[in-house]
């Protein structure tokens, strides 16, 4: 597969300001039959599938749950050896799903599946006066949350996993977010009667080093997603209103991009994937000048590139929110939930984002000679497993990617439909 480059990506997200380019845009209600309540919180991908995560209400109690990018997929992943009713997932990365299980409320176990509710560890720390704990982030078998000891918010320290093993205080108070190399939260938010402002940190390696990206002169900040490069969050100027702005940071508390949109009263950042940024924007209601809604947003670096994901859902729905994003391979994908005036529910939903695609050249096979059915049977080759003759032979060199049309997924017989489209003139979607 031919990667896309983070500037391209951005650049088409965007370009989806305008109706035309909305229409690149879809969505799907993830909401399971029999729920009362749903929410996807997270979306990742490992090997060209897709993996959403949330939970669904099932009757008074939340269960984690996993989706493929349909209704119909949904995995109760909550755990029938626990004797809490509630369960959440938090993020996934295509393999492993993190979040939390109330074991006994209100306390919580850091838990980690792999696709079933079978599949449940519990990876909290066990010590000598209880501890609680949960997991909000994980990619490449690192996750990273936070664990509370003795009973009490006060004592609340970031950790990070490998797998089962839990290592507490990081050096802040909760990690949320990691790309496997990079960790980011914040630090603060603890004391008695007043909690302290909190701030938002970088932590990179695997030795946790620690970076503020708290701008100057802010009241509190908070890191939620990170990316490569890229961290997202929020910051507040003022511990008197709640005038929290989304914001962008390259590593250091210098480097902030404010994302505010100009029609925003209030905004955040919960996610970053390749470029792309999403979270919410809170609006005055139209019908009510003294309240607030909420608006699924989607950025690609700066304020002006801001995206209302909102207008892509049917008009039953009221108001929406993102919790996270991927994206590669042309296709973005964007986790959330929004408010049903229908059905009177919150239900999960998936945004997606499907670049113009361009297809590969239709010379297969190097040999300089097109259209010609041979690069079609070397292409049939390839995607079965085999070698084609450019290969055998050693000249001309045969392209072995079989992503024909780019859109992430391979092997895949659109990529064949497509070949024998372009092959006889005709477009490559």
């Amino acid at each position: 597969m031919r990667e896309r480059s983070t500037w391209c990506l951005a650049a088409m997200v965007v370009g989806v300001v305008g109706p035309g380019a909305l229409a690149q845009w879809t969505f799907t209600n993830l909401h399971p039959v029999g729920a009362t309540e749903s929410a996807a919180m997270g979306v990742g991908a490992a090997g060209g599938t897709v993996r959403v995560v949330g939970y669904a209400a099932v009757g008074a109690n939340y269960h984690a749950a996993l989706w493929g990018t349909t209704a119909t997929s949904f995995v109760d992943l909550h755990p029938v050896t626990t004797a809490g009713p509630n369960s959440v997932a938090y993020a996934t990365d295509g393999v492993q799903q993190v979040g939390v299980v109330f074991t006994s409320s209100p306390i919580g176990a850091a838990s980690i599946w792999t696709g079933t509710a079978t599949s449940w560890q519990n990876v909290t720390p066990v010590l000598p006066f209880g501890t609680a704990g949960v997991i909000y982030g994980v990619a490449a078998n690192v996750q990273v949350g936070a664990t509370t000891t003795g009973g009490t918010s006060l004592s609340r320290q970031a950790s990070s996993w490998s797998g089962i093993g839990g290592v507490l205080n990081r050096g802040g108070t909760a990690l949320l977010a990691t790309d496997g190399a990079s960790h980011v939260g914040y630090s603060g938010g603890q004391g008695f009667p007043i909690p302290s402002a909190v701030n938002a940190g970088l932590w990179m390696g695997s030795n946790f080093a620690a970076t503020s990206l708290h701008p100057s002169g802010m009241h509190s900040s908070s890191a939620a997603g990170v990316s490569g490069t890229q961290q997202v969050g929020w910051y507040q100027a003022s511990q008197f209103s709640d005038s929290r702005r989304a914001c962008l940071w390259t590593g250091t508390g210098a480097s902030k991009v404010d994302l505010h949109p100009s029609i925003a009263v209030r905004s955040e950042a919960t996610g970053v994937s390749a470029g792309v940024q999403v979270g919410s924007v809170y609006v005055t209601d139209p019908a009510n000048p003294f309240g607030t809604v909420s608006r699924a947003a989607a950025w690609s670096g700066t304020a002006a590139s801001f995206v209302n994901l909102h207008d892509v859902l049917p008009p039953t729905y009221a108001t929406s929110v993102a919790s996270g994003v991927w994206s590669g391979g042309g296709m973005t994908y964007v986790s959330g939930s929004a408010w049903n005036n229908t059905t009177s529910r919150t239900e999960a939903v998936l945004w997606v984002f499907t670049a113009d695609q361009a297809c590969d050249s239709i010379d297969f096979n190097g040999d300089g000679l097109f259209p010609d059915t041979q690069d079609i049977a070397d292409f049939l080759t390839v995607f079965g497993g085999g070698v084609c003759a450019g290969q055998q032979t050693s000249e001309p060199p045969c392209n072995v990617d079989i992503d024909f049309n780019n859109d992430g997924l391979f092997p895949d017989t659109e990529d064949i439909g497509a070949l024998i489209r372009v092959f006889g003139g005709g477009a490559c979607p």
